[in-house]
C-alpha cells in the first residue's frame, strides 16, 4: 500500500545501514507485526537508488518455514542475485567457479559459496543484503548463516522475531523494535475507508469518526499489521451505521488466536457451499507435505482450482465446477492471499504461519471424513484418468512431462501426494477402500519419484510396498510381484530402499518363493544398505534372528548375508564404502556368518574400505568385531590399507597400521605410489597435514615419485604446484599450502632441489600457476633455492611468469543449439568474463615480475633452449590472447561500447607495459641492444596495431635502434608491421626513420615480407626466423 513504511526509511539505523559499509541492522518484531512488508520496502528502496551503480551489489533471501532451505541453498540464491547485477561479481565468481571447481567436474560445496561472496564483498564498493524471517529457518541455519554474513563485511538487514539466544554472532548490530510503530496501521485503516463504499456511506465523510476508527484498531492490534488487517476484514462485512460499526469494534478480540476463531466464526455464517470452499482450502494448506518435502512445489492458484473441482462424493472432477481465484479468497475471510511466486505464477498461501499453527487444531466439521483419507481419495480421483497419460510419456523428453503437468495443475501434487496421505491414514486405522479399488483396477502404474525423474513403469503391489501401505499388501495377494523395469526390482527391492521392514515382512509372508535378487546382483539387504535404510536393518536382522533355518529357507530362499552384487561388494562393504554413519556396519559386524575378508571386483576388502573414510569409526567397528581381519592385503593396484587411510586423510587408523608394522610406510603401489604421495595428492584437505606429519614422522620417503601417470611429482613438488592441489578453497590466498611445504623442508631441508620429470623446481611450479605470494615468500627465503635454475626448456623461474600469461583462452562459443539472441548473450557475457580474467592474469603477472626483481641474485637476463628472454616471452605471451590482433579484433566492439569493459581493458595494457618497463630498467640486469631488438621484432609479429605503436613510443625501445633504413633490424620490424598491416605501428615506424612525407611510395607494404625487405638492402633475416615462426 502507498506510503506505508516511510517511517522505516527514515530511521536513523537504516540510513547507517543504506549507507555505511559493514552495518547490520536487526528489526525485531512479534508475528504479524509487518516485516516482511518492510523488507520489500527496503528493498525497493536500495534497487531505486543504487541502479546506476556499478560497484554495489543488492541480494535478498525470505525465509518460510514451509520451505526447507539449507545454508546452501540461501547462499546460492544471494550470490545468484549478486551475479545478475553485476559484472565484477560475475567475473569474479566465473574465475573462481573455472580455478577451484571445473577442474574437479563439481558444482559448488558450501565453503565454494562462503568464499565466492567474501570474495564478491571485497571487490564491490557496498554489499547489501536483506534476510526476512530469519526466526523461521532451523537453528542450524540460524547460527550458520548469521556467521557466514557478519564474517562476509556485507551490510546486513535481518528483520525477525526476537532472537536473544542468537545475537551473540552481532554484538555491534543497530537493534530496532518495531512493536510501537502505528503509523502504517494508521494508514492502512484511511486507505481501507476510501476503499470501502459501506464504510464511506457509514461514516459519511466525518475525520473524526475516520480518527476514531483509527485509533480503535490501532489499540486492538497492539502494533499488529496483520490483527489489524483482520479487524478491518471483519468489520467492513458486518457494519450498516456509526453505532453497529463501534459495537463491532467493541467486540474485537485483541490476541491473534482469538481473531482467528471470529474469523473462523465468520466464514461458518456464510452459504454451506462458500464453508466447504473455504474449508477444503483451509485442509489442503495445512496437511500439504508430501513425502519429500525438499521436493514439493508451491500450491499454484491454478492447482487450487483443480483440487476444489474434485467432488469426494461423486469421485469425479468436473472443470465446470473451477471456482475463481478470487471467490475463493473471499469465502476464507482474509486467511489465504494469493501472490506472486518465483516462477511468475500465483501462488496460495496462509496470510501468516502462525494462521496454519493454528489451523492445525482445528476440526473442519464439513469434511466428511479426517484431512489424510480425505486428501489421499481426491488425489487419487484427480490421478486416475490421467494414469494412462502419464505411462505413454515414459520414455518421453522431460519437457514433454512438464507440459502435461501445467496442462494439469493439481497432477503433479496428486501423483506425489497420494501415497503419502494413505499410509497417514493406514497409521489412523482408517485407509479408504478406494485405495485398494485404485491400486488393483490396472495393470500398470505410473510412478515419479522427483521432479527430475522420469516415469517408471510399476504394478500395483510395487506402489503399495513404495507408500507402506500393508493393509493393501495382505487384502489384494493377487496383486503381481514379479521384477519390474531394466534393474529388476520386486515389491521387496521398494520397500527395502523406503525403509519399510513392516511392509517387507507382510510381502514375504504373502509371496514367498518371489525373486529377491536384482538384475544387478543387489539383494534387499544390499539396497537397504545403500539408501541409509539403518532402522530397516536393524529390524529384519533381529528378525531373522528369531527365525529358524528352515523358516528362513522357506521365506526368503537361500538368504545370503554375504551376497555379492554385480561389482562384488557385499552388504558391508557398502555400509563402510558409503561413510554415513557406523551403524549399519556395526549392526551387520554382529552376524556371526560375516566373512570380513571379502574382497569386491578389484579386491579391496571392508576393512580396506574403512580405512578410506572420514573417520576411523569404520575400522573401529571392524578390528572390534573380527580378530580373523586381514590387515595386510592389497588390492589389485597394489594399494594396501595404510595407503588408502592416507588417501582419506584417516590420522587414527594410519597410527594404527603404522604401530603393527612400521615399515610399511613405504611400501609402493603397481603405479610406484607411497603413503605419502596419496596423502599429498588425494588427502581431504582439513585432514593432509596431520596425515603427513604422521608419515614424515614415520621416515616416508620425500623422493618418491609415480612411475606412471600424467603427474610425476614428488609430495612436495606437487604442494607447490597450484592448480592439481585440493587445499581449502576458503583461503583463496594459498596459506593453507604454506604450512605443508615447511612441513616438508622441516624433515628434509634438501627438498628444495626437487625437480619434476622436465626439470621444474618448487619455484618454477609455483609460479607458472600464479603464484600466491604466501608460498612464493616462503620458497624466495630460502637461501637454498636456485633462483636461475633452468628446466629442460631453459626456462628459469623468471620466464615461467609469463606462461601465466599464455594459459588465458579465448575461445569462441558456440551454441547451435540456442536462438541467435541466446547465443548473442551467452558469447557477450564470456567475452565479459574473458576481458577480467585477462586483467586479473596480468595484474598477478605484473606482481609475480615486481617481486622476482627484488631478488639480488636474480639474472633476469637468462635466456631458453630458443634464445628467448623475458622481454620476448612477455611480448609472445601476450601477443597470443587478448592483446594479439585476433584477440584485440574479437573483443574491440565491448571496449567501444562498455565503460567498464574499456576501463578493465586499459588496466590490462597498463599492467602489460609496466611490466616490460620493470624488467627493462632492472638495475641488476644489463641488456645489450640486441636483446631489445629481438623483442621489439616479436612485438612486431604478435602484438595488436594500437598496442604495438604504443610499444614502439616507450623510450627503451625508441632508444635501442639507430632508425635509419640501413638499420637492419629497423627494417625488419617495418616489413613485420607492414606484412601484418599494422597500419598505425607503420606511421610510428615511418615517422622513425624519416619517411612520412617524403613522397615514398607506402603501397609497397601491401606486398610480401620478403620483397620489401629486398627494396631496402640484401637482408639476411636468418637471426630471426625462429621467432617469426611464433
Amino acid at each position: 500500500m502507498a506510503n506505508t513504511g516511510t517511517w522505516f526509511l527514515e530511521l536513523p539505523e537504516f540510513k547507517m545501514f543504506s549507507d555505511r559499509k559493514g552495518t547490520i541492522a536487526w528489526i525485531t518484531g512479534m508475528p504479524g507485526s509487518g516485516k516482511s512488508v518492510l523488507a520489500a520496502i527496503a528493498i525497493e528502496y536500495l534497487e531505486k537508488h543504487n541502479i546506476a551503480s556499478k560497484d554495489l551489489g543488492i541480494a535478498f533471501a525470505f525465509i518460510r518455514y514451509t520451505e526447507s532451505r539449507t545454508l546452501r541453498d540461501i547462499l546460492s540464491s544471494l550470490i545468484a542475485q549478486l551475479v545478475e547485477g553485476s559484472y565484477m561479481a560475475c567475473s569474479l565468481i566465473h574465475s573462481f567457479y573455472s580455478q577451484s571447481i571445473a577442474k574437479e567436474g563439481a558444482e559448488l560445496l558450501e565453503s565454494d559459496m562462503i568464499e565466492g561472496l567474501e570474495k564478491i564483498a571485497g571487490a564491490l564498493g557496498v554489499v547489501h543484503i536483506v534476510i526476512d524471517g530469519l526466526d523461521e529457518a532451523n537453528d542450524q541455519v540460524k547460527d550458520s548463516l548469521l556467521e557466514v554474513l557478519v564474517t562476509s563485511k556485507t551490510n546486513l538487514l535481518i528483520l525477525s522475531r526476537p532472537l536473544d539466544l542468537y545475537i551473540h554472532h552481532t554484538p555491534d548490530a543497530l537493534f530496532v523494535s518495531i512493536q510501537a510503530q502505528t503509523a502504517d496501521i494508521e494508514l492502512y485503516v484511511t486507505d481501507q475507508v476510501k476503499r470501502s463504499s459501506r464504510l464511506n456511506a457509514v461514516l459519511q465523510g466525518r475525520p473524526e469518526l475516520v480518527k476514531e476508527l483509527s485509533t480503535r484498531i490501532k489499540e486492538k492490534a497492539n502494533g499488529m499489521f496483520l490483527l489489524a488487517k483482520l479487524q478491518m476484514e471483519l468489520i467492513m462485512s458486518s457494519c450498516n451505521s456509526i453505532n453497529s460499526l463501534f459495537k463491532a469494534l467493541d467486540k474485537l478480540p485483541y490476541g491473534i488466536d482469538e481473531m482467528y476463531r471470529a474469523t473462523l466464526d465468520r466464514i461458518a455464517a456464510q452459504p454451506e457451499e462458500d464453508v466447504s470452499i473455504a474449508h477444503r482450502t483451509f485442509v489442503r494448506l495445512v496437511y500439504e507435505f508430501s513425502p519429500w518435502n525438499a521436493d514439493t512445489r508451491p500450491m499454484s492458484a491454478e492447482d487450487l482450482r483443480h483440487y476444489l473441482a474434485v467432488s469426494f462424493e461423486n469421485q469425479t472432477f468436473d472443470k465446470g465446477d473451477l471456482v475463481p481465484i478470487p471467490l475463493i479468497l473471499s469465502t476464507c475471510c482474509g486467511l489465504v492471499i494469493a501472490e506472486e511466486g518465483d516462477q511468475g505464477f500465483p501462488e496460495i498461501r496462509f496470510i501468516h504461519y502462525t494462521t496454519k499453527e493454528f489451523m492445525k487444531n482445528i476440526q473442519f466439521s464439513n469434511i466428511p471424513v479426517e484431512p489424510s483419507p480425505f486428501l489421499a481419495v481426491i488425489s487419487m480421483i484427480y490421478l486416475d484418468p490421467h494414469l494412462e497419460p502419464l505411462l505413454a510419456l515414459e520414455s518421453r523428453p522431460p519437457e514433454e512431462l512438464d507440459q502435461y503437468f501445467y496442462a494439469n495443475p493439481f497432477l503433479y501434487h496428486a501423483q506425489r501426494s497420494w501415497g503419502f496421505h494413505a499410509r497417514m491414514s493406514q497409521r489412523q486405522g482408517l485407509l479408504p477402500r478406494y485405495t485398494h479399488w485404485f491400486l488393483s483396477k490396472n495393470q500398470r502404474y505410473p510412478f515419479i519419484k522427483s521432479s527430475y525423474s522420469p516415469v517408471t513403469s510399476l504394478f500395483g503391489l510395487h506402489l503399495a510396498a513404495i507408500h507402506g501401505l500393508v493393509d493393501v499388501i495382505t487384502e489384494n495377494t493377487a496383486l503381481p510381484c514379479e521384477p519390474i523395469g531394466p534393474e529388476g526390482y520386486t515389491p521387496f527391492h521398494y520397500a527395502a530402499m523406503e525403509g519399510r521392514p513392516d511392509t517387507f515382512r507382510a510381502l514375504v509372508l504373502i509371496h514367498q518363493g518371489a525373486e529377491l535378487t536384482t538384475a544387478g546382483g543387489q539383494t534387499f539387504m544390499h539396497l537397504a544398505v545403500k539408501h541409509r535404510r539403518e532402522g530397516f536393518v536393524r529390524e529384519l536382522l533381529l528378525w531373522l534372528e528369531n527365525l529358524s533355518p528352515e523358516e528362513v529357507q522357506r521365506h526368503l530362499q537361500s538368504f545370503d548375508i554375504n551376497a555379492q552384487d554385480s561389482e562384488k561388494m557385499t552388504p558391508l562393504m557398502l555400509a563402510v564404502s558409503e561413510g554415513w554413519t557406523p551403524g549399519i556396519a556395526s549392526l551387520l559386524a554382529t552376524r556371526r556368518d560375516i566373512q570380513v575378508n571379502m574382497v569386491d571386483k578389484d579386491g579391496v576388502s571392508a576393512f580396506m574400505l574403512a580405512c578410506g573414510c572420514k573417520t576411523s569409526d569404520f575400522a573401529e567397528v571392524l578390528i572390534s568385531s573380527f580378530p580373523e581381519l586381514d590387515f595386510d592385503r592389497r588390492c589389485n593396484h597394489g594399494r594396501t590399507a595404510l595407503m588408502r587411510a592416507a588417501r582419506g586423510g584417516n590420522v587414527q587408523v594410519a597410527k594404527l597400521l603404522l604401530s603393527r608394522n612400521p615399515a610399511i610406510v613405504n611400501d609402493v603401489d603397481s603405479a610406484g605410489w607411497t603413503a605419502l604421495l596419496h596423502a599429498a595428492y588425494l588427502a581431504i584437505p582439513d585432514q593432509r597435514e596431520d596425515i603427513l606429519r604422521l608419515l614424515l614422522e614415520h621416515g616416508a620417503d620425500q623422493g618418491a615419485k609415480p612411475t606412471a601417470g600424467a603427474v610425476q611429482l614428488t609430495a612436495f613438488l606437487y604442494t607447490a604446484n597450484w592448480p592439481w592441489i585440493q587445499r581449502n578453497r576458503r583461503d583463496h590466498e594459498g596459506t593453507a599450502r604454506v604450512p605443508l611445504l615447511e612441513l616438508y623442508l622441516s624433515f628434509q631441508p634438501e627438498s628444495i632441489h626437487q625437480r619434476d620429470h622436465k626439470g621444474r623446481t618448487a619455484l618454477m611450479l609455483a609460479i607458472r600457476e600464479g603464484g600466491d605470494p604466501p608460498t612464493l615468500s616462503l620458497l624466495l627465503n630460502r637461501s637454498a633455492v636456485a633462483i636461475n635454475a633452468q628446466d629442460a626448456e631453459g626456462l628459469t623461474a623468471f620466464l615461467h611468469a609469463f606462461r601465466l600469461l599464455s594459459k588465458i583462452n579465448l575461445a569462441e562459443i558456440v551454441e547451435t543449439d540456442y536462438p541467435p539472441e541466446a547465443v548473442a548473450f551467452i558469447r557477450s557475457r564470456r567475452k565479459r568474463s574473458d576481458i577480467s580474467q585477462s586483467c586479473l592474469r596480468y595484474r598477478r603477472c605484473h606482481a609475480l615480475v615486481r617481486d622476482l626483481l627484488l631478488v639480488p641474485s636474480l639474472d633476469a637476463s637468462k635466456h631458453d633452449n630458443m634464445g628467448r628472454m623475458a622481454l620476448e616471452w612477455a611480448c609472445l605471451s601476450a601477443g597470443s590472447h587478448l592483446l594479439g590482433r585476433e584477440g584485440f579484433d574479437q573483443y574491440r566492439e565491448l571496449y567501444l561500447k562498455e565503460g567498464d569493459m574499456q576501463r578493465q581493458f586499459e588496466s590490462t595494457v597498463g599492467f602489460f607495459f609496466a611490466t616490460l618497463h620493470r624488467i627493462a630498467n632492472h638495475e641488476g640486469t644489463r641488456w645489450n641492444r640486441h636483446a631489445f631488438h629481438r623483442a621489439a621484432v616479436v612485438a612486431c609479429s604478435t602484438l595488436a596495431d594500437p598496442i604495438l605503436a604504443r610499444f614502439l613510443q616507450e623510450g627503451w625501445v625508441r632508444q635501442a635502434f639507430e632508425w635509419t633504413v640501413d638499420e637492419n633490424c629497423a627494417v625488419v620490424l617495418l616489413v613485420q608491421a607492414s606484412g601484418r598491416k599494422c597500419r598505425v605501428a607503420i606511421g610510428v615506424i615511418l615517422e622513425y626513420l624519416g619517411l612520412l612525407g617524403s613522397g615514398w611510395d607506402t603501397r609497397w607494404f601491401g606486398s610480401s615480407g620478403v620483397d620489401v625487405a629486398k627494396m631496402f638492402c640484401d637482408l639476411d633475416c636468418s637471426w630471426h626466423t625462429e621467432i617469426l615462426s611464433f
